[in-house]
């Protein structure tokens, strides 16, 4: 049982290593083919490829992996062609495989392309030679050590658009294999080994002639496991140099850096710096990649410098000046005011200028230090901020014409030189105005006055409000004072009043919530019964939510089965 339970760990290793695809690269895009057939014949010349890539150093029996990869374009038909070979190490477990892959491209007529590609092959998975299983008399260990070959299929497409972007996709392992072991009751403990997702995009961006900048980003996706991201992006100097990284989340960053050997090799390396726990017993994951390109380089000119990198294939170059030939040094001609413009070609040969005027300076009638071609007011001083004219202020408000929306009227600057607003006309700009719609004084923030009388009204109709217990009826003693305040809103059609319901405590709360509902409609429906507006009355009920008094006794209880009322004003 013990040698079941480490052949079952090392397996459970292979299949972490299985599920980031033989595994992927840091240095993907270096040596694509192996997590994508689709890009099978997408480079003009021949070319092949070879990664080493040593994981986890420093922890036994940590993952190695080779690659070595090869693809062409046939001359006459769309279509490329390659091989893949790669050989696995994780653990106690060998994994090697091979594959043919065929690819068919579509150019589009603008630059870009897009192509999709298959790769079948074989792998075939095995126990290290090296290791002996303690006893020989096991059927499960001592047959895991030859392995079987068994088939493999991967599909992928890929796009290139003319502006630099691209994009691809790819399903490898897409046949499931399954594996079969017993533990010493001979109870199955099946495994098997499923397909994963990739998707991959980035972005040339040539920043400048000697520079361009490519970020990228590729999603892993499988079942059982979580999505890993790999974002990242390289700068490339003078198409030669390239510096780099890449974070893989949960995982590691990376550093990428490699450099083009003439016109034949690029040589790539990557050093992983791990993130997890496992950052503790590693001195991190290393990776070197080489690319060798075959086949007779294109050069009409013979500079040295391949036709697809050369913007001058025709005339002889230099490889500073990207293929084209140095411009000739202009012979020396006589220049008296040493402007930079020939004499023969300066209509102002003494007097120093710029070529754009041939050789004469600008003028600037209104001496604002903007030159007449440029100043839209070369007759009157103003400012470049302004492109040469003054700053007019019609109204006087302090805010120039060119950014007041009222340039005629003045207004403060917190209005953008437009005057406030002031709906009701007293006064009392709306933004001030705690009542905008109904007219009140200055020193009441534009709200009206409420007489003592009207307040008196108000705090006797609350005074002598009283409900029974777990009922909605106005007890009789408060009719009067209710009276009175119905007269009150009867004077005052622009004055509202807000009614709030609550209860007591005792009983469920969604039922106190429900007869403090009850209770404050009581009050509103009393009002509209002597006349009172409805759009003067505002209901409001919060149940047992806001007590004045938390105390269980009958005094308390009575004091919170209550309806508080306000006046306001809109």
């Amino acid at each position: 049982m013990r040698h079941l339970c480490l052949l079952l760990a090392l397996f459970g290793s292979l299949l972490r290593l299985s599920a980031q695809q033989y595994p992927l690269f840091s240095n993907f895009q270096l040596n694509p083919l192996g997590f994508n057939p689709a890009l099978a014949g997408t480079t003009e010349f021949p070319e092949l490829y070879f990664t080493y890539r040593t994981q986890w150093v420093g922890l036994q029996d940590a993952p190695a992996t080779q690659i070595l990869s090869g693809q062409a374009r046939l001359q006459r038909i769309p279509v490329g062609v390659g091989g893949l070979f790669y050989n696995d190490a994780a653990g106690k477990f060998r994994r090697s495989g091979v594959s043919m892959l065929l690819s068919y491209r579509l150019d589009f007529s603008d630059g870009g392309f897009w192509s999709v590609g298959a790769a079948g092959g074989f792998y075939n998975l095995r126990l290290d030679g090296d290791y002996q299983a303690a006893i020989q008399t096991d059927p499960t260990l001592a047959g895991a050590q030859s392995g079987q070959w068994t088939p493999d299929l991967m599909l992928g497409t890929f796009f290139r658009l003319p502006g630099g972007a691209w994009a691809g996709f790819s399903v490898p392992q897409l046949l499931r294999r399954s594996f079969r072991f017993e533990d010493d009751e001979q109870n199955p403990v099946p495994t098997e080994l499923i397909p994963h997702y990739y998707a991959m995009l980035g972005y040339e961006l040539f920043l400048s002639e000697g520079f361009q900048l490519e970020p990228h980003a590729l999603l892993k996706i499988t079942r059982n496991a979580p999505a890993q991201v790999d974002v990242g992006a390289r700068a490339v100097f003078g198409k030669r140099f390239w510096l780099g990284g890449t974070y893989r989340t949960g995982d590691a960053l990376s550093a990428l850096i490699g450099y083009n050997i003439g016109n034949r090799f690029r040589l790539g390396y990557a050093f992983d710096f791990t993130l997890s726990t496992l950052n503790q017993h590693t001195d991190g994951s290393h990776e070197i990649t080489l690319a060798l390109r075959l086949g007779k380089v294109n050069d009409r000119d013979g500079d040295g410098i391949p036709d697809d990198e050369d913007q001058c294939p025709e005339e002889p170059g230099t490889p500073d000046n990207n293929g084209c030939p140095e411009l000739p040094v202009a012979a020396v001609t006589s220049d008296r005011d040493r402007d930079g413009v020939p004499d023969d070609a300066d209509k102002c040969p003494d007097i120093a200028g710029i070529a754009l005027n041939q050789g004469c300076p600008f003028d600037d009638k209104d001496n604002d230090g903007l030159r007449d071609d440029l100043d839209k007011c070369p007759d009157a001083f103003g400012i470049a901020a302004n492109e040469g004219c003054p700053l007019y202020d019609s109204d006087q408000d302090g805010i120039v014409d060119s950014s007041d929306p009222c340039p005629n009227i003045p207004g403060p600057l917190q209005n953008m030189g437009c005057p406030m607003t002031d709906q009701d006309n007293d006064g009392v700009p709306d933004e001030k105005d705690q009542c905008p719609t109904t007219p009140g004084p200055v020193a009441l923030d534009g709200c009206p006055a409420i007489t003592a009388a009207e307040r008196e009204s108000l705090r006797l109709a609350i005074q002598n409000l009283f409900f029974d217990t777990d009922s909605d009826r106005i007890r009789p003693e408060g009719y009067q004072s209710l009276d009175r305040l119905a007269q009150t809103l009867l004077q005052r059609p622009e004055m509202k009043i807000r009614i709030r319901g609550h209860a007591d405590q005792r009983g469920d709360e969604l039922y106190n919530l429900e007869l403090s509902k009850r209770r404050a409609e009581a009050v509103m429906y009393y009002l509209l019964n002597r006349g009172v507006k409805r759009e003067q009355l505002v209901v409001e009920y919060y149940g047992e939510s806001q007590p004045l008094d938390p105390r269980p006794s009958e005094a308390s209880l009575q004091l919170n089965r209550r309806v508080e009322m306000e006046f306001f004003f809109n």
